[in-house]
């Protein structure tokens, strides 16, 4: 081979080492993150707690998802269990209404790695007052409302003029001799 064929093989093969070594080192840096974020969304008589996970844990790794009253988790020993899984929500159904709970979620090694561990923002479970304001916030909702207050109306009027003429037969019925 000539030396001009040589030095292109040469570069080729350098630039492809150092393109897989990249990907490798992107890889398992990808791999070693655990949870990125966390959000918590109140609901119904629930909270929906959400969090984007590594899409690679291994059989020995869990997501452990802790609850905190009024602050947040610092750790997750620091607050109730609430789920353990690889799954990437959860649904807390056991709020009370109008209270503040605050998450944090982590990665657990089963060797007894370090977690890694994130936390949501504070948030508040919606209460009966809220519910009926939510109710009202969505353009949707408020035009579903004054339909329904038009259907009654108009079954109101219907019923109402049926009564009327039922009445006025009545009436009829009695004056005839």
């Amino acid at each position: 081979m000539d030396k001009q064929k040589k030095k292109i093989i040469r570069e080729s093969l350098f630039i492809l080492v150092f393109f897989l070594a990249g990907a490798f080192f992107a890889q398992a840096e990808e791999i070693k993150q655990g949870i990125r974020t966390i959000q918590a969304v109140s609901g119904w008589n629930k909270i929906k707690i959400s969090w984007e996970k590594n899409e690679y844990l291994s059989e020995t790794q869990s997501i452990v998802l802790v609850r905190q009253k009024d602050r947040c988790p610092q750790n997750l020993s620091d607050g109730d269990e609430i789920y353990r899984g690889n799954g990437a929500w959860f649904e807390d159904e056991f709020v009370l209404q109008g209270e503040k709970y605050c998450y944090g979620v982590g990665l657990v090694e089963l060797s007894g790695g370090t977690p890694s561990f994130k936390v949501s923002q504070l948030t508040q479970s919606v209460s009966w007052q809220r519910r009926i304001g939510l109710m009202f916030e969505s353009k949707l909702n408020l035009m579903m409302l004054f339909e329904a207050l038009v259907l009654a109306f108009f079954i109101f009027l219907g019923n109402w003029r049926k009564k009327r003429i039922k009445k006025a037969k009545e009436k009829l019925i009695l004056r005839k001799p």
